[in-house]
């Protein structure tokens, strides 16, 4: 009898299991979890979560410039030189 998969790899039906698992994990986590942040959110002024929501969006957009490849791939080749 031959095996049809490779041993160092997970079987299908495990994969399956796996996907499945966590799909339904992620659906009963989510409602409570955006539940409570939009309760918390609520709580919050509204100034308080703008500066917040801009500190985020700062960091990211810094995090992302200072990397220095991440500037490279925008920069334009040198012609001749």
């Amino acid at each position: 009898m031959q095996i049809d998969h490779d041993p160092r790899e997970l079987p299908r039906k495990a994969l399956k299991f796996v996907a499945i698992a966590t799909a339904v994990i992620t659906l009963v986590l989510i409602v409570p979890i955006s539940v409570g942040m939009r309760w918390a959110v609520d709580q919050m002024p509204i100034e308080l979560t703008l500066l917040i929501a801009g500190a985020g969006v700062g960091a990211s957009a810094g995090f992302f410039i200072g990397r220095w490849d991440a500037i490279r791939q925008f920069r334009s080749p040198r012609i001749g030189g």
